[in-house]
This record gives structure tokens, sequence and C-alpha cells, in this order.
């Protein structure tokens, strides 16, 4: 099972913005400064780099359900989480005192789903996704988790 990661509209403007002012950005200094030939490709250069991560960190971020794991993509990065190694699971409503702020960041839904593992890892123990639908997608993780099912309940709630 593939799910996209629920996004609200304004995350989108602001990726859009700073695509736009990126552009705009490079185009002032170009305009500006004389650079010569290696500081224009420079000042380009950087400034695609920084439109492509930014759009492929919009509208590259998924969650998928493979045999073994729980496969987590957001643009460049990727996390592989093995049912195995997951602890616990919790449905929450987002909140500001998320304990990953990093990965809640993009979590934009009001619900987002919290996956804590035995190992802490480079991006920390506890990983807070939020996808499109987080309720069917909670059912369908813990029941991929058999280490899970018996102690959790079908749906687990925290504020």
């Amino acid at each position: 099972m593939r799910a996209r990661s629920a996004s609200y509209r304004g995350y989108y403007m602001i990726t859009f913005g700073l695509v736009i002012l990126a552009l705009f950005g490079a185009a002032f200094l170009l305009s500006r400064l004389s650079v010569g030939t290696l500081g224009t490709f420079i000042i380009i250069a950087a400034t695609v780099i920084f439109s492509v991560l930014q759009l492929w960190m919009a509208f590259g971020t998924y969650y998928e359900l493979r045999d073994f794991c729980l496969f987590c993509r957001f643009g460049p990065f990727s996390d592989r989480i093995p049912y195995a190694s997951i602890q616990s699971l919790a449905l929450s409503a987002k909140s500001d005192t998320s304990a990953s702020r990093t990965s809640s960041l993009f979590a934009a839904k009001p619900q987002e789903i919290e996956v804590r593992r035995h190992k802490r890892t480079l991006w920390g123990s506890i990983t807070s996704i939020s996808p499109e639908n987080p309720e069917d997608f909670y059912n369908q993780l813990l029941s991929r988790c058999t280490s899970l099912a018996a102690s959790q309940s079908d749906f687990t709630e925290v504020s």
C-alpha cells in the first residue's frame, strides 16, 4: 500500500514562493554583479539545484507499506523502518510538542501517525508521518506489525 503525504495548499504556495524567490534572486544577482562566467555558472547551478530539491520535497513525499518495512520518502531522503523494530504506534492530533520536529514539519494534516522504534537512528527514534488517509494507513500498518497487534487496540488516539 502506498499513500501520498497529506499536504495543505499553503505548503505548496510556500514552496513555489521559495522557488520564484530563488529565481528572481539569481536574476537580480546576475544583473547587479559582474561575476564572470564561473560566477554566473555557480549562481545558476545553485538556483537550479535549490529549486529542484524544493519541488522534489513538495511533490515527492509518500509512505509505502512494503513486505517487511515501512518505507518513507521525502524528496531525496528516505527511511526504511522494519516492522520488527517498531515499538509503538500512535494516531494523534498534530501539535507543536511533537517529539520529532523535523519529520513532523511536513506532516501537514491535523492527524499524524507517530512510529516509535527500538533503536535510535540518524533521524531519531520517532518518525511522524501524515498520509492522506491516516486512519486506514494506521490500521494497515498495525496489521503488519505482528508484535504490536496483541498489545495495541485497533485505534489509538493520543492528544
